[in-house]
């Protein structure tokens, strides 16, 4: 007879009650993550430095951001740049980063284990000072993993949260998937920021019931709509060009080789002659798929077509948004895209891959067309009736900014409160 699995709520979790910030009331939170921006990474994990500062506002918290040694970083192609303090402050709250090592190969599952021995110290230390009741850590592995050692160690609750290949891309490894399946069988709290990954994880193990979906949200302050002359005007392109706008790390999961592909098939088929700009940087410092991408540029004669703007602050990535005719993001794996969110909250339609939890934030074709990933000919179908077409950019303005990271910071905070509660019984 066949077993029945247990249901899923799939539903987001959403503000209940009054949730405004009250300094201090929630449980002290250790933040333990490897994607956090640091002065050799700025702009490394946002999302997970926004959500910090969020939840902040609720629970007294201090960020464990190890980095990897200089030597290793090296060997890695990620270093040396510049170099990293092993305390900062960082958006109001202290940082610490300690250092830690990895093994190539086959060696990776160690991961975990290394980066619970190399971090205990600091994480002791700070412990002295700061007897933390929770932690928050981001990613599976090998960082939830860590955690849930570091938790055991301290006597202290861990949730960790789901971003994307800790789920769609680790568990391909036979080894490293069994670290993560255990994982999430002993993590106190397990958010997922998508439906997709919540369903991934499930299958892997995880128990239903200590399972919160809570979507990554936007800070309104930054990302809303901007008068689109005025943005273009700033940016000197003329009203005229067709812009489109890809933002994201130079990688080659993120697929802006197919975009370009894509802007061939436009330019020979001669309807359209949109410019695109490339927004993001190669944040580990190898360089090596921008440089092919620059090849295929030149190989296809686009130079004219495509500028590279390299990484851009928040503030500056309104601008861009608003200016652009469309969002386009070619990518072959996604979590939760925070950009997709971002472009929406600024009014700009998005055209991206259907994959992960992409479909979730376009959820109807009112925001935006999805394509299948890799697909050349269909992502230059798509871009070429979404720039045909006259969008109602008030509305979808509307609907990228109902979720925020105010809001984000209040269920998270609520779900670590009932968790500290819980771990002190």
């Amino acid at each position: 007879m066949a077993m029945t699995q247990p249901a899923i709520d799939l539903t987001p979790l959403d503000v209940r009650g009054d949730m405004s910030p009250v300094a201090g009331c929630g449980p002290r939170i250790v933040v333990f993550t490897t994607l956090f921006p640091n002065p050799r990474q700025p702009r490394l994990g946002v999302f997970v430095r926004d959500r910090v500062v969020a939840v902040a506002a609720h629970c007294p918290s201090r960020v464990v951001a190890p980095i990897l040694t200089r030597l290793v970083a090296q060997h890695l192609d990620r270093g040396p740049g510049v170099p990293v303090p092993r305390m900062e402050r960082h958006a109001g709250f202290e940082v610490y980063h300690p250092r830690f090592t990895t093994l190539p190969g086959v060696g990776r599952v160690a991961d975990a284990l290394l980066l619970f021995l190399q971090t205990l110290p600091a994480v002791r230390r700070l412990h002295a000072t700061f007897a933390f009741e929770a932690i928050d850590a981001h990613y599976a592995f090998p960082d939830g993993a860590a955690a849930l050692l570091l938790g055991r160690h301290f006597g202290v609750p861990v949730c960790v949260t789901l971003r994307g290949g800790d789920i769609d891309l680790l568990p391909r490894f036979r080894m490293r998937r069994r670290v993560i399946q255990r994982t999430l069988r002993r993590a106190d709290r397990v958010f997922a920021v998508s439906q997709h990954l919540a369903r991934g994880a499930v299958a892997l193990g995880l128990p239903p019931k200590r399972l919160r979906i809570i979507p990554n949200g936007i800070d309104p302050h930054t990302f809303s709509p901007m008068d689109r002359s005025t943005a273009r005007a700033g940016l000197k392109i003329s009203m005229q060009q067709p812009l489109l706008l890809c933002v994201g790390n130079l990688l080659a999961e993120k697929g802006q080789h197919v975009l370009i592909d894509a802007l061939d098939v436009l330019r020979r088929r001669g309807t359209v002659a949109p410019h695109l700009t490339i927004v993001g940087s190669d944040q580990w410092g190898k360089r090596r798929y921008t440089e092919q991408l620059k090849q295929r540029i030149r190989e296809l004669g686009l130079a004219s077509q495509v500028t590279f703007a390299g990484s851009q602050p928040q503030a500056a990535l309104r601008q861009w948004y608003s200016a652009a005719d469309l969002l386009v993001l070619p990518t072959f794996r996604e979590g939760c895209p925070n950009v997709v969110r971002e472009a929406l909250a600024c009014g700009t339609p998005v055209v991206a891959s259907n994959v992960g939890g992409v479909p979730e934030l376009i959820g109807s074709d009112a925001v935006g067309l999805l394509v299948a990933p890799g697909d050349v000919v269909g992502l230059a179908g798509a871009i070429e009736a979404a720039l045909q077409r006259e969008w109602d950019r008030a509305a979808i303005a509307t609907v990228g900014g109902q979720r925020t990271w105010s809001t984000v910071g209040a269920l998270v905070a609520s779900e670590l409160r009932a968790l500290a509660e819980e771990g002190s019984h």
